[in-house]
């Protein structure tokens, strides 16, 4: 999803229950990968991620027009905070990752971490790998268009667009959004859709000429990049049914909720303390938390930063007692928090 090749990062996370040794897996089923192991890596996921990637990678690599997959390399990592290392090392910002790719002229690499899940996330960069066939320099050139096609062909679900805040009568974000940081984080909520509408308007053959020429609108689909984005507009709206939020809390509100307690997103179980000094932990059980700052300001938004990365500001709403939702800008989603009180995950250990 997130390649420092292409200098572009953004965003997105373990359970640890049978482990294999540190060192190397023939792919039994395909000479098309391998995979490594950086740790105590679950055989379960070893297992998943071999048949996931056996199932999905040929479809996509037959959609795309791509005759064979050279071989790639996919290392798994047990530790977060190994893993993290290695991401920020290479160039990686915006917190944690799940997944990222590694491509240049010596290696093709997908680099995952283990988690619940963690074989989708793995086709997804596979996906990503077979992409760079056809064009090498997409992700840096359309960032959008590198990750809406990606989503689109590796096998996920739709997204529930009415959990989609972003996109109402007056606004959907613009190309230029979809590839510029902090914003940027929107086209993992919308990139699906975007695809999906090229496919349905244009064809196959469009998306995958699309690719070929740097997300060029004009060259491939003979309309401008306004008119394009216009038009997808419109087409969102005659579609699909989006977000509507109400009850947004106040500053002090949220000071009165979330000040020295503990909120844990229902999408992907991680937490968050607001300790009442400001300070904030943010992981989940069993790892090590990042450590960040947190404050309700006058705009009647919680921002949060984490490490190096910039502030992160959202507006929340109280959907009932012990259960908040959160309207990033940034991530384009209504997202649904469980509060407790006081420091329930025990992120500060």
């Amino acid at each position: 999803m997130l390649r420092r090749t292409f200098q572009i990062q953004a965003l997105l996370v373990c359970l640890t229950l049978m482990s294999c040794s540190h060192g190397q897996y023939a792919n039994q089923t395909s000479s098309a990968f391998s995979i490594v192991v950086v740790g105590s890596v679950q055989d379960d996921s070893i297992s998943a991620i071999e048949d996931s990637l056996t199932r999905h990678i040929p479809r996509v690599s037959a959609y795309l027009g791509i005759a064979q997959m050279p071989h790639y390399v996919v290392k798994v990592w047990e530790d977060p905070a190994k893993f993290r290392s290695v991401f920020e090392n290479e160039g990686g910002r915006g917190g944690v990752s799940q997944g990222y790719v590694n491509v240049n002229r010596r290696k093709r690499e997908v680099r995952v971490l283990d988690h619940l899940g963690v074989e989708s996330v793995a086709v997804h960069e596979a996906t990503h790998l077979a992409i760079s066939q056809l064009n090498p320099t997409i992700a840096a050139s359309a960032f959008w268009l590198w990750e809406s096609a990606a989503l689109y062909l590796d096998g996920s679900e739709p997204p529930d667009t009415k959990q989609i805040t972003c996109i109402t009568p007056n606004q959907t974000p613009s190309l230029t959004e979809l590839s510029t940081p902090p914003s940027v984080t929107k086209v993992y909520r919308i990139g699906y859709l975007i695809a999906q509408y090229i496919v349905e308007k244009w064809g196959q053959a469009t998306l995958i000429d699309l690719i070929k020429n740097n997300g060029d609108i004009k060259t491939s689909l003979g309309v401008s990049r306004e008119q394009f984005e216009q038009s997808m507009h419109s087409y969102f709206l005659d579609s699909y049914e989006f977000g509507d939020q109400s009850g947004r809390m106040s500053r002090s509100e949220i000071n009165k909720q979330f000040s020295g307690n503990t909120l844990t997103s229902r999408e992907n179980g991680r937490s968050a303390f607001l300790a009442s000094d400001g300070r904030l932990y943010f992981g989940r059980r069993g790892e090590t938390p990042i450590e960040g700052r947190w404050t309700a300001t006058d705009s009647n938004e919680v921002c949060l930063k984490l490490g190096v990365g910039e502030p992160r500001c959202s507006s929340w709403y109280q959907a009932s007692d012990s259960i908040f939702l959160l309207d990033s800008s940034a991530d384009c989603v209504l997202q649904s928090w469980a509060l407790t009180k006081g420091d329930s995950e025990k992120l500060r250990n």
